[in-house]
């Protein structure tokens, strides 16, 4: 029966720092931009585990120049947090930064894969047409 326990109790909690981790991937996308992924830094000292990015903010001024500006962010991890806590957090994040490029490759191979099968179906109507 405590066999049971513990593995309805391991489900949940990892379940519950899956949930974590992409609410945090997706709060470092937001502030961080869509490369932050590179800046991720993952420190643990005595006073506990954190996680540090660069925030991205632009200021245009008044005659038209912009000045990107990269401010560091540090965010406190929980104690009791898993020690793969910031691989599932970086999972997250490249899931987010590829989803897009692999969504441009399919889509451009479809394109390709069109583009050719339907230039052979013409060159065999043309042929039946001869």
């Amino acid at each position: 029966m405590i066999t049971i326990l513990l593995l309805f109790q391991t489900s949940n909690d990892t379940a519950y720092w899956n949930r974590f981790a992409e609410r945090m991937a997706q709060k470092i996308i937001k502030e961080g931009g869509e490369d932050a992924l590179y800046d991720l830094q993952y420190i643990k000292d005595s006073t506990g585990k954190y996680l540090i990015f660069n925030k991205r903010w632009i200021y245009t001024t008044p005659s038209g120049y912009k000045i990107f500006y990269r401010t560091p962010v540090a965010i406190k991890l929980p104690d009791n947090s898993p020690e793969n806590l910031p691989d599932l957090i970086l999972l997250y994040l490249e899931k987010k930064q590829y989803t897009k490029e692999r969504l441009l490759e399919f889509v451009s191979i479809g394109f390709g894969c069109g583009i050719v099968t339907l230039g052979a179906l013409i060159s065999v109507i043309a042929g039946m047409t001869r």
